[in-house]
């Protein structure tokens, strides 16, 4: 999304946002690349786009999967600390290594896109990765992602969701802290605001909502 069509689309609230894609499968973009990438950085800036997203893990079809691991954003980061850099989903199979990398960059930002999806079907497999995810990175610097394009209807994922907790023997055996409401609302809202810039209440006010 240009940032022309992004304002547009945020009743001006000046929503800067860009999305960087891999190329066609086969190929990829390396994040650090300083011909190709920076110059793309330089001018986002430029136009004022601060937020660009990146797809690391779950490669397109045949893609070699070391393509999409998330190493190469560790630089970019560093060399562009006024950036915030946006990774979905997870990084899987790198998630070990994301988190390793988000956990020493501020201004690199998760996406639980595609992984939340898991939760209605496999509730452990999600609690052990926010449970790790809680632990290393916190929630301030978590973001939700619905992919209802793929995956239908975002309400069963949000209830799902909602419901879900850390489970006593997985804090008691790994120290995970518990995931709370208060971690919930930064996910699926307050976080991705603050990014924007959108002061949510009054962002509630002019739509005629009660703030809280």
């Amino acid at each position: 999304m240009g940032a022309r069509r992004a304002r547009a689309a945020g009743g001006g609230a000046r929503l800067r946002v860009a999305q960087v894609l891999q190329r066609a499968p086969g190929t990829h973009l390396a994040c650090d690349d300083e011909n190709v990438a920076y110059p793309l950085y330089e001018k986002a800036r430029d136009l004022g786009i601060t937020v660009l997203q990146f797809h690391k893990g779950l490669p397109f079809g045949q893609q070699n999967v070391e393509t999409a691991r998330p190493n190469d954003l560790q630089k970019a980061a560093r060399d562009f600390p006024d950036l915030q850099f946006v990774v979905h989903p997870l990084a899987v199979p790198y998630f070990p290594e994301l988190l390793a990398i988000a956990s020493r960059f501020p201004n690199i930002h998760l996406a639980l896109s595609a992984n939340l999806c898991f939760a209605p079907i496999a509730p452990r497999l999600v609690q052990e990765q926010l449970g790790v995810l809680l632990q290393q990175v916190g929630s301030d610097r978590s973001i939700y992602g619905s992919e209802a394009g793929l995956a239908g209807s975002p309400r069963p994922y949000l209830e799902a969701f909602m419901e879900l907790e850390i489970p006593e023997d997985l804090r008691r055996g790994y120290g995970f802290p518990q995931l709370t409401l208060e971690d919930k609302r930064k996910i699926l809202g307050e976080n991705f605001a603050r990014l924007l810039g959108i002061d949510l209440e009054t962002k509630k006010r002019e739509l005629g909502l009660m703030a809280t």
